[in-house]
């Protein structure tokens, strides 16, 4: 990351129930960086998809933020399932490049969040591109 991260704990109410969002974040003004992870109980994978647990988690992302979707793609990141979006945000004066994978019973989300006017793809997807799920 770049910089020192810090912690929140999130209690969120999804459409599959109570999760709990564990967020690592640095905020640099006009730029964040964010990746985070919920468990999933096994109750929760055994009853629903990959596809379900992705685009739960995808919506309630853009929901989240109040945003505009860009882009939407289904994607494979190092073998496992996931989504990447790009959403508008704060009237089109930001942009959220955003990765969702499930990788086993984790939920990992990545993303980066920069004002549309000193947007660089290239750092967001270095940094979308350095996660690494723990095997």
């Amino acid at each position: 990351m770049p910089g020192v991260p810090e912690m929140q704990v999130n209690e969120i109410q999804s459409g599959l129930g109570p999760l709990t969002q564990i967020l690592y974040m640095v905020d640099r003004g006009p730029q964040a960086y964010m990746i985070g992870f919920t468990e999933l109980e096994e109750a929760l994978l055994a009853e629903h998809s990959a596809d379900i647990l992705l685009e739960d988690a995808a919506g309630r992302g853009v929901a989240g933020v109040g945003g505009e979707v860009l882009d939407y793609q289904e994607i494979e990141f190092a073998g496992y399932p996931g989504r990447e979006l790009q959403i508008e945000v704060a009237d089109g004066d930001g942009v959220i490049q955003a990765r969702f994978i499930l990788v086993d019973d984790r939920l990992y989300q990545i993303s980066a969040v920069v004002a549309t006017k000193i947007i660089d793809e290239a750092v967001n997807e270095r940094f979308l591109d350095s996660f690494s799920p723990l095997e």
